[in-house]
């Protein structure tokens, strides 16, 4: 007999009153009321909390304050149909409280687990029982409730949560590779949690996709794919425009090798595509990825920098612009010469001669559409303008600051990004770049992250549908070619943008150059301070040292050459140039966009993030890196009449020395503010000073030689 309970509480504003599919619930805005059906897949081994699944994806249920009374009764098998309100609970979507349910039926058959790669923990198969084949783990001993750290097939890290209600605690972490099945599920960051009809196989039989598939040959009308598999399989390649994918080809022959190219595609144009793997009756299956052709455009790249560049060290290329004026004439040239359209997502506004131009813009017919930071000023956004704007990003900042202009054009779709706001500020004051490519597929990128923030591809916005941070999804092709120049694109935070930073920065054989507004992101600090091992030259100028949790300090102790920024303006860069001076035209690679190396940034803000494969961007961006590094605050910083004068150690952490040989000397010290901190008189040859107590930044030594009255002086960096 059914198991009724029909507290269905009225909320007429927010209620959506029939029974939808799950996916459809979860694309409901953030406390709307739900009612959706589906196969629960755990019990009370988890706690309170159930998730359930249907044919088109999963959600959780937790009966919070105000729920209804009897859901801890619902059991692992229950087909249940539950209403309840949307809530994001640390990353996770979930009904709560619970309105109202009804136990369909019981004793139902579980689904299937799902099998996918770590990389694929996320909102796509978030509340699904999932399978991740041939993973290792991090430890030994004994399985204990918490989280257990495990590498996949691939490579990838995750977690593995484990309750203590589950029988699995206390039996021994398996040494050899093995099977984990769990539910996707989120506290802060994606993780498998496993419920009792999950579990570790550790009688694995790995067959795996070991690598891949990666694209490769990316043209306008085709493009390649590699995988390799663990042991010889054969095939099946399966593609198309949308997740059906209804082409399919069988590949014959058995290799761990795999190659196939997907020809007849149209040029700037996205692609699913899956491989399957097959060996003695088994198969595996990879994610199905997404890939765009190339495009016909000219691929026309333009490098801006606003405060100048070192000429000396061009290979013969030289930015397009190398002055405030330059750059902010180069952006109103794109927007004045748009024919359709203009998508801006930006930080802050407030240079209204930019804001004329959008304006214009309108008057010629163009549809522009603005997305703003809802905690910036924006006064470029606050008066007298004729296109709508969406400020968004409640639990973060809305940091993308990037143009998509004419993306159905390929002559006319031109992409503007780099690190500039488009502020007075950020024009003439502070240190910043632009990149200007004419390229449809990379525009139509850009566009799609546009409208997930905007909530549809209307011309108004649709703030119920509008998606910002945590709550947006990997959803863009990541691989480009832009004329002759392979890239790759990045969002945050749904595209793990640390991670592909980090296996950039792995890829450094050579050199390392920063130019950073901040770093605070640890995985970063550990990176570079592992490169740094004496086979690498390894710099960086960062303009934020003192921030709490910075790692500037840390990495100068490490003796990593590290520079402070400290001239006028805000040093807003957030680049990195890879093996430049490897001496091989093909190998350098630039990482730029609007992504301070911080955990906000991959956590909680809207960024984007582009890595190029170019000897000629790494050599244009060396140009200007070059040029600040002559100017910045160094560790040592003494020319020829100071030889005698040692300082040590410089960076110093909390004893300072410093010997003048053969002098008695007088020895003062003042911050950047000009205030005293230390002074000691009628030192003989050498002086010792604590510095325990400075704050961190940008001290000023000056030394007189009591006899002759010369002075001496240098920088010390806390």
């Amino acid at each position: 007999m059914k198991l009724i309970y029909s507290f269905l509480f009225c909320l007429a504003a927010l209620s959506l009153k029939a029974q939808i599919d799950i996916a459809d619930a979860r694309d409901a805005s953030i406390g709307s009321t739900v009612t959706v059906k589906g196969i629960v897949t755990n019990g009370s081994e988890l706690g309170s909390i159930r998730y359930l699944q249907d044919a088109t994806a999963g959600i959780a249920a937790y009966p919070g304050s105000g729920s209804v009374s009897g859901f801890d009764a619902v059991a692992a098998g229950d087909e249940i149909e539950v209403s309840g309100v949307l809530k994001d609970f640390n990353g996770l979507l979930e009904l709560s409280p619970i309105t109202g349910f009804t136990v369909l039926s019981s004793a139902n058959s579980i689904p299937e687990p799902k099998a996918i790669n770590a990389n694929q923990l996320g909102d796509a198969y978030e509340s699904q029982l999932v399978k991740i084949s041939c993973v290792d783990f991090n430890s030994s001993g004994s399985f204990n409730v918490g989280g257990t750290g495990v590498v996949d097939a691939q490579g990838e890290p995750f977690n593995i949560y484990i309750n203590s209600g589950n029988s699995i605690v206390g039996s021994p972490i398996p040494d050899e590779v093995a099977h984990v099945t769990g539910i996707v599920t989120a506290f802060n960051y994606p993780q498998l949690v496993i419920p009792a009809i999950g579990g570790v196989d550790a009688n694995a039989v790995c067959f795996s996709i070991s690598d891949g598939p990666i694209q490769l040959d990316l043209m306008a009308n085709s493009f390649k794919m590699y995988w390799e598999t663990s042991i010889p399989a054969s095939s099946i390649v399966r593609w198309g425009e949308t997740l059906a994918m209804n082409n399919e080809v069988e590949l014959s022959e058995v290799s761990t090798e795999h190659e196939f190219t997907i020809t007849g595609l149209t040029p700037a144009s996205f692609y699913y595509v899956q491989v399957e793997a097959i060996s003695e009756g088994n198969s595996v299956v990879s994610a199905p990825g997404f890939y765009s052709t190339g495009s016909t455009s000219t691929g026309e790249i333009r490098v801006y920098f606003n405060k100048g560049s070192e000429p000396s060290v061009s290979s013969g290329l030289f930015p397009d612009g190398n002055s405030p004026e330059e750059v902010k004439d180069a952006i109103i040239e794109r927007i004045d010469q748009a024919n359709n359209t203009i998508d801006l997502a930006i930080y802050n506004v407030n240079d209204m001669d930019i804001v004329d131009a959008l304006n214009d813009a309108v008057v010629r017919g163009v549809n522009v559409r603005v997305v703003a930071d809802e905690s910036a000023s924006n006064i470029g956004l606050q008066g007298n303008i004729n296109f709508e704007v969406l400020f968004g990003n409640t639990n973060g900042l809305m940091h993308n600051k990037f143009l998509s202009i004419d993306a159905d054009s390929p002559m006319d779709a031109w992409v503007i990004m780099g690190s500039m706001n488009f502020s007075e500020q950020n024009i003439y004051n502070d240190f910043n770049n632009v990149v200007i490519f004419q390229d449809q597929a990379v525009a139509k990128a850009y566009r799609i992250e546009f409208e997930e923030m905007w909530g549809g591809s209307g011309l108004s916005p649709n703030a119920g549908n509008a998606k910002f941070g945590s709550a947006k999804e990997d959803n863009t092709p990541h691989y480009f070619k832009v004329g002759d120049t392979y890239m790759e694109l990045y969002f945050a935070p749904s595209d793990q943008v640390a991670s592909k930073i980090d296996a950039a920065l792995s890829t450094t054989d050579n050199d390392l150059s920063m130019a950073l507004l901040l770093i605070t992101q640890n995985l970063f600090r550990d990176k570079i301070i592992d490169l740094n091992d004496g086979n690498r030259w390894i710099r960086g100028v960062v303009e934020s040292i003192n921030l709490v949790g910075s790692d500037f300090n840390a990495l100068v102790d490490a003796g990593v050459d590290m520079h402070h920024h400290d001239e006028s303006g805000q040093f807003h860069h957030k680049y990195a140039i890879i093996d430049y001076y490897y001496n091989e035209v093909g190998r350098p690679m630039v990482i730029n966009g609007s992504y301070n190396w911080s955990a906000a940034a991959e956590d909680k803000n809207d960024e984007n993030t582009i890595i190029w494969h170019s000897y000629n961007m790494a050599n244009l961006f060396m140009q200007e890196f070059e040029a600040r590094w002559g100017e910045s605050a160094t560790s040592v910083q003494l020319d020829a009449s100071q030889q005698s004068l040692l300082v040590y150690p410089n960076p110093v952490s909390d004893q300072l020395l410093v010997e003048l040989e053969g002098k008695n000397f007088n020895l003062l010290i003042y911050n950047n503010l000009g205030l005293v901190v230390s002074s000691l008189d009628n030192c003989n040859e050498q002086a010792s000073l604590s510095t325990a107590d400075w704050t961190p930044g940008v001290y000023h030594l000056l030394i007189e030689d009591t006899n002759s009255g010369e002075q001496l002086s240098t920088k010390i960096i806390k």
